[in-house]
């Protein structure tokens, strides 16, 4: 059991409890037993004080309860990354940009988008993006602007087209040669019955009458004759077109048009967008 030193004199030995709160009562006339009410009071009022990071104070004389106060100074304390205090953790949140109304892309499922986010399907204030493009704006478009269809018509429609006038002209060419060639034809004499008569070639520029046959034809038969063209040799021809004065080609383009479902529609992945509240 413990002991009490008063002094010199070790004159307490208790061996149980019961002896030791009816020691201390005896020597010292504190009520161990009972309440604060019935305690004896600080005869003398005092302050307690508080320095360094942590200030305040409080005093007590007795009479009521003590109360204490203090209060940190955010500037006197070592910043190392541990701890911020409160406005300074909310000026890095704010310095961060998670600011109400911005939109993002969410991979999950719509049932885990985070706390503090919402679907843009109209509600809550978001805008509705469900099965939407999203279009810049600031041009042609401002915020809010809604149009366009997946599946809008192609309209049928035709092209039209005239070439420019290039004025009174004319083309000119050349045919190939076809080198050293004849011709021949096939012609029929008369007999000798009829009233042709058999004339026959003697010499350069000088003809003759006489005997049955000439240039080898029968004046009893309508045997053939094939006379034939000399060669010219090699030579080429030279034509020119006649001009037309100055016109234009008009064109025109058949109508193609398609209607139909998605004809419109790229290619896509879909994604949500939600936005912070």
């Amino acid at each position: 059991m413990t002991q009490i030193d008063t002094g010199t004199n070790n004159f307490l030995r208790p061996t149980t409890p019961a002896q030791l709160r009816a020691a201390v009562t005896d020597a010292y006339y504190l009520p161990v037993g009972g309440t604060a009410a019935a305690a004896t009071k600080l005869a003398t009022a005092r302050t307690i004080t508080l320095d360094g990071d942590v200030t305040g104070s409080a005093s007590f004389d007795g009479s009521s309860n003590v109360t204490l106060s203090a209060s940190v100074v955010a500037t006197e304390h070592n910043h190392n990354t541990l701890y911020y205090t409160k406005a300074e953790v909310d000026a890095l949140v704010a310095a961060a940009g998670e600011k109400p109304g911005m939109i993002k892309l969410w991979s999950g499922s719509l049932a885990s988008i985070p706390g503090g986010y919402a679907l843009c399907d109209g509600t809550q204030g978001t805008p509705p993006l469900a099965d939407k493009f999203v279009i810049g704006a600031g041009g042609a478009y401002a915020v809010g602007d809604v149009g366009g269809s997946k599946d809008a018509v192609v309209v049928a429609h035709t092209h039209g087209a005239s070439s420019n006038s290039t004025g009174s002209h004319s083309h000119s060419g050349t045919t190939a040669s076809g080198g050293t060639h004849s011709h021949t034809t096939a012609i029929k004499v008369s007999s000798s019955n009829s009233a042709l008569s058999a004339v026959w070639t003697t010499s350069f520029g000088y003809t003759s009458a006489g005997g049955s046959r000439v240039g080898g034809v029968s004046n009893d038969s309508y045997t053939a004759y094939y006379p034939y063209t000399s060669s010219g040799g090699a030579h080429s021809h030279t034509f020119s077109t006649n001009t037309t004065g100055s016109h234009t080609h008009t064109i025109t383009v058949d109508s193609e048009g398609e209607s139909g479902i998605d004809k419109n529609l790229p290619p896509y992945y879909a994604l949500a967008y939600i936005m912070k509240l």
